[in-house]
């Protein structure tokens, strides 16, 4: 008698247990679910405001254009025609006559060493999941006194906060591997990112006429809805 019901209590048992899993399981569905659309408009939102921060910036226009499209991050951007692209994995790279010191490039990767950055310009591309690294890089960036000329932050209206840095960048690395100086000592990049994953890095080498270009070029980029989930 006393089998039976022992049995019986641990398969009652045993169905509370599946019971409590099942739900834990599904709610968790449903959370990430409610917490990636959540990334996604803030995303949206600092998408929007870091292009017209850029388009503020800069007076010059591109008269014609070409428009690169990447397939496995589905986001494209616009560039004059007389420049040309290289791609690769993990890199694409827009240039002027094969200078690089007058391109700029788009660096897709998820994960690196960030103090390896590109001679000219670059954006990149980060994930949610990396984003963390991102931030204790920039803290720990923050004990040189002379790293940073200027930080500003700007305040969206979802409460999300975008930070603004000066950096004083000296060394940049070409895709190729190579490392090369700036040619200017004090040419500085500056970093607009948001807590969520999108950084977009900018490094000017000193000549306006390229930088307002650049700028322009920027701020015709543009993501869809999954490129976090793409990106991971």
């Amino acid at each position: 008698m006393n089998t039976d019901r022992q049995k019986t209590n641990k398969s009652w048992l045993l169905i509370i247990l599946i019971i409590v899993a099942a739900t834990t399981i599904i709610a968790q569905m449903l959370v990430s679910r409610y917490q990636q659309k959540q990334i996604n408009a803030c995303n949206k939102q600092f998408l929007l405001t870091a292009q017209q921060l850029i388009q503020k910036k800069h007076a010059a226009d591109i008269a014609q254009k070409k428009t690169y499209h990447n397939q496995r991050y589905d986001f494209s951007i616009s560039y004059p025609e007389t420049w040309f692209v290289n791609e690769t994995d993990d890199v694409v790279l827009i240039s002027n006559e094969q200078r690089t010191n007058e391109s700029f490039a788009l660096w897709l990767k998820n994960s690196g060493d960030y103090s390896e950055k590109f001679l000219g310009y670059f954006i990149s591309v980060y994930s949610k999941n990396n984003i963390d690294d991102w931030n204790h890089y920039q803290e720990r960036q923050q004990n040189d006194a002379q790293k940073y000329t200027e930080k500003t932050e700007y305040l969206l209206t979802n409460g999300q906060k975008i930070t603004l840095y000066v950096e004083r960048a000296v060394n940049f690395k070409h895709p190729q591997g190579k490392y090369a100086q700036m040619p200017l000592p004090d040419a500085n990049a500056y970093i607009e990112y948001n807590n969520y994953g999108i950084a977009l890095s900018v490094a000017p080498n000193g000549h306006d006429q390229q930088i307002d270009i650049l700028k322009q070029t920027l701020s015709t980029i543009k993501f869809d809805d999954n490129l976090m989930t793409k990106s991971k």
